[in-house]
């Protein structure tokens, strides 16, 4: 869930003008927390990954205030200017940051590495959002190792606003001279990226697509421009407005989810509004909720934000920490910190203030190594040495994705099966299996091997990302077609929670006079109590249901499961396929 956490724009020229807020680094900081929390599975952090949105709509703002001020002062924009200091701010520290995880991937876990090189290519280009959606990799239902670099994908967003608004914005006045007029214009545009990914967007499937596209998930950063052009360097005192404004961000943080409609209906385009309405209250000098979110502790968090961000979810990956042991979590998150503070003393600030090369030449002066030869060996030959295992890593052919191998098998076992004979005869006995439906997601796929061993007449329909939603739909087109079987696997919930009316909902479609197996799920994110609950609730509600325990059966087994913790290897699908095959009536056996 998931960005380029803009520092203090232009430094020295924002100083200058006396423009810059504290309060807009603790916003900044609230922003970073949620996405952690959310990215490490923490309960209460539903919604953290909009984190990166209100990253949006203030990357947006300063930029565009930045560009207005300049334009009024001069008359036009220094481009070769503005993105200098662009690649000064961003550049080195996502270099450094890449080199270092590609290294660390190639120690700890190589199987990290696959499909490591497109993705190191697509961070160094700027065009992680559309690599990942030309890849079909979805940000919401992973299996194997989860991509060390999928949190870029914001980053080239901004990045691609960064290249094309100033070239928008230096030519606008032509067309439109007054500010308003330019506003209401960019806030169109944000009303249409919003209509484009709710006319996209279907409920139950994977909205990845959507999420990443810098098409339609621009409402952000355009939300965030129009409210500079509207203040045209005005910082009004709007306190109260903020608070609330604030107090919803924080209420849809708690509570939303990533597999709602909600937020791909308009909920981005709403934090987006509560997010300018917080950030026009905290830039306003002296208003006490700029004060508030202007605390040491937060501007420490707010003006280490990017490189935070740039850490945290690649630690997360190979710590494996999401919803696991909370030293791990917390093992995390103190290495980000601890990261983004070098990061911010040795490479960030350095270069923003004098450059590159400047600082490549005062490096002695930046550690504290002048009159220590031996220490100053050592750095630099850790540097280099880190160079070369990030290259040779790199180069060398990338271990087999087991968990994506097995899926994709899955697939085919699901592609190719064919609908045994309808009822069994004396030359063609029924198979085990005839009979029973099994619907869904990629925990399933995993398994669907297993499954076909043990019972060779099953009928599967399983997809990856499948959810709860979408099952009702699935099962009613099967019941119509004369293929619904007199037992019903349903194996759903590991791509977010659902309500009990939905529930209800399927089993109505059923019917009850089907048998029908639910699985829990064993998925170690905030949803996976929920949905457990939902299931183990089933039989009270429905007395043709019966639960297998998936959770419980593989919680205390994970060297069955891949890295991912997620989906079963082999052994672990034949455990899988067992558990299934017990809870069905002897008849279908």
């Amino acid at each position: 869930m998931s960005t380029q956490l803009l520092a203090r724009a232009s430094g020295g020229a924002t100083r200058r003008r006396n423009r810059y807020a504290p309060g807009i680094d603790g916003l900044r900081a609230l922003a970073v927390l949620a996405v952690f929390g959310y990215h490490a599975g923490i309960p209460g952090f539903r919604g953290g990954f909009l984190g990166v949105d209100i990253f949006f709509v203030i990357s947006g703002y300063l930029i565009t205030d930045l560009l207005v001020a300049e334009r009024q002062r001069t008359g036009t924009i220094d481009l070769r200017e503005f993105w200098l200091r662009r690649a000064r701010r961003l550049l080195p520290a996502l270099a450094v940051m890449l080199v270092v995880i590609t290294a660390a991937a190639v120690l700890i876990d190589r199987a990290q590495l696959a499909g490591l090189r497109g993705d190191l290519i697509a961070a160094a280009t700027y065009t992680s959002n559309w690599h990942q959606i030309s890849a079909h990799t979805s940000y919401f239902a992973q299996f194997g190792p989860q991509p060390l670099l999928l949190h870029l994908w914001s980053l080239a967003v901004e990045e691609q606003f960064y290249l094309l608004w100033p070239l928008i914005l230096l030519v606008l006045p032509r067309f439109l001279r007054l500010h308003g007029r330019q506003a209401m214009l960019l806030l169109a545009g944000a009303v249409a990226s919003t209509v484009a990914m709710g006319i996209a967007y279907t409920p139950g499937t994977d909205p990845s697509r959507l999420y990443y596209g810098t098409d339609t998930h621009a409402a952000g950063l355009l939300i965030g421009a129009t409210l500079a052009l509207l203040l045209a360097g005005r910082r009004p005192a709007i306190d109260a407005a903020g608070g609330c404004c604030l107090g919803g961000l924080l209420l849809i943080v708690v509570l939303a989810g990533d597999s709602g409609s909600f937020v791909y209906r308009g909920g981005f385009l709403l934090v987006a509004v509560l997010a300018a309405g917080a950030v026009a209250a905290t830039a306003a000098p002296g208003g006490l909720l700029g004060q508030l979110l202007g605390v040491a502790p937060l501007r420490w968090l707010g003006t280490r934000s990017y490189a935070i961000y740039l850490w945290h979810w690649p630690l997360l990956c190979l710590l494996r920490a999401p919803g696991h042991h909370p030293l791990r979590i917390a093992a995390a998150l103190g290495l980000s910190l601890l990261l983004a503070e070098l990061s911010w003393r040795l490479v960030e600030d350095p270069i923003r203030r004098q450059g590159l090369l400047a600082t490549l030449t005062s490096v002695r002066d930046v550690l504290p190594l002048r009159s220590a030869p031996i220490p100053r060996l050592v750095a630099g030959g850790s540097a280099v040495a880190v160079a070369l295992v990030a290259c040779v890593g790199v180069a060398l052919p990338a271990p087999t994705d087991g968990a994506k191998a097995q899926i994709e098998a899955g697939e085919k076992v699901v592609t190719a099966q064919r609908p045994p004979p309808p009822r069994p005869t004396r030359t063609a006995p029924a198979l085990p299996g005839t009979g029973v439906t099994a619907v869904g997601d990629s925990v399933m796929l995993a398994s669907a091997s297993a499954l076909r061993a043990r019972l060779p007449g099953i009928a599967i329909s399983a997809q990856i990302g499948r959810q709860m939603s979408t099952a009702t739909q699935i099962v009613a087109t099967l019941r119509s077609n004369g293929r619904l079987g007199s037992v019903v696997v349903i194996d759903l919930g590991t791509n977010g929670e659902f309500t009990q009316s939905t529930l209800a909902r399927l089993m109505d479609t059923i019917g009850p006079t089907r048998k029908v197996v639910l699985l829990t799920v064993y998925e170690p994110r905030g949803w996976q109590d929920a949905v457990n609950g939902a299931i183990e609730s089933a039989p009270s509600h429905w007395s043709n249901v019966t639960v297998v325990d998936w959770h419980a059966a593989i919680a205390h087994r994970q060297q069955l499961l891949w890295t991912d913790h997620i989906h079963p290897r082999p052994a672990g699908a034949k455990l899988y396929a067992q558990l299934v095959t017990a809870a069905l009536p002897r008849s279908v056996r």
